[in-house]
């Protein structure tokens, strides 16, 4: 495998880990290297090569929503634009937003939004925050309290429950957009409450997560001096998106921990676990129970429910 194939890979497997997507396998192909990457009972063959005309990869598999999700995100990953780094004097005044629960079948959608001006930046260092996947559950839920406590004006969250998630997910689809444009809207959302009450905010930050700028419009609209920069990994590299993080995270593990003592324990993510405990729910209390506690679009439930 030829150094620069080699490094397309360390990549790709580092992108995979940090997404939560499993890994079938991998095997050497002709000029290049295979990966299996797996989502509930969608499978995508994920092919890279490097030759004379340099690196390129190729999905191979049954067309689903897997693919097309990896289709735009590997774009990004290998393709995206390298950011100018951005100077001291930038990084006083913006904010960073980021969302958490994406990929998980059972809980909410959340998304946070950080303020970040010369007096908070160090308050936040000091806290050590840092990319929340990078963070044990119960240190995340201490350092989101800790970073509540600087103040409303410094960070806001939007919450969307299961079934606020599935009737605002099926108004969009009726609308023939898809989990980007709510994700879109989310971010947008909050980085115009910022700007509500920070007059002086000029730059917001949000971690990459579609191919096409669905925020900077929405967000425009209202404010147009707000430049909204997105970037992958944006978490490992502003503290405000990292705050963001945090506190979006602690609000999924939140509610599973409300959940847990209520009786109805449920698993993270996808996966055979997670169909399991959705096999259990349905039939104890029928198939309604997946509208309040579920993301209905995911193919879990037509697993489940036949």
């Amino acid at each position: 495998m030829s150094p620069e194939l080699h490094e397309k890979l360390k990549i790709l497997m580092e992108y995979l880990e940090d997404s939560g997507l499993l890994i079938g396998g991998e095997k050497s192909i002709p000029y290049g290297h295979q990966v299996q990457v797996r989502r509930f009972q969608e499978t995508v063959q994920v092919c890279l090569y490097h030759g004379k005309k340099g690196f390129s990869f190729l999905l191979q598999g049954p067309g689903s929503e897997l693919k097309s999700e990896l289709q735009q995100e590997l774009e990004l990953v290998f393709h995206g634009k390298t950011q100018e780094p951005v100077s001291e004097s930038e990084h006083e005044i913006h904010c960073g937003s980021d969302e958490s629960g994406k990929g998980d079948y059972f809980g909410p959608l959340t998304c946070a939004c950080v303020f970040v001006d010369a007096a908070t930046e160090p308050k936040l260092k000091a806290l050590g925050v840092d990319d929340s996947k990078k963070i044990t559950d119960a240190r995340i839920l201490r350092m989101a309290e800790e970073i509540r406590r600087l103040g409303p004006s410094v960070g806001r969250v939007l919450v969307l429950k299961p079934q606020k998630y599935n009737e605002l997910y099926a108004r969009f689809t009726a609308q023939k957009k898809n989990l980007n444009h709510l994700l879109s809207w989310m971010h947008a959302t909050l980085i115009r409450d910022m700007g509500k009450i920070h007059s002086d905010l000029k730059k917001a930050y949000v971690d990459q997560f579609a191919r096409n700028d669905g925020i900077s419009p929405l967000v425009h609209k209202e404010y147009p001096h707000i430049l909204v920069h997105q970037e992958t990994r944006a978490e490992s590299r502003y503290i405000a998106v990292a705050a963001a993080s945090i506190l979006a995270r602690a609000e999924l593990i939140r509610w599973h921990k409300e959940m847990e003592e209520d009786g109805m324990p449920l698993p993270f993510g996808a996966g055979g676990p997670v169909t399991k405990k959705a096999r259990e729910l349905v039939a104890s209390q029928g198939a309604q129970v997946l509208e309040s506690v579920a993301k209905l679009h995911f193919k879990t439930t037509q697993e489940v429910l036949g």
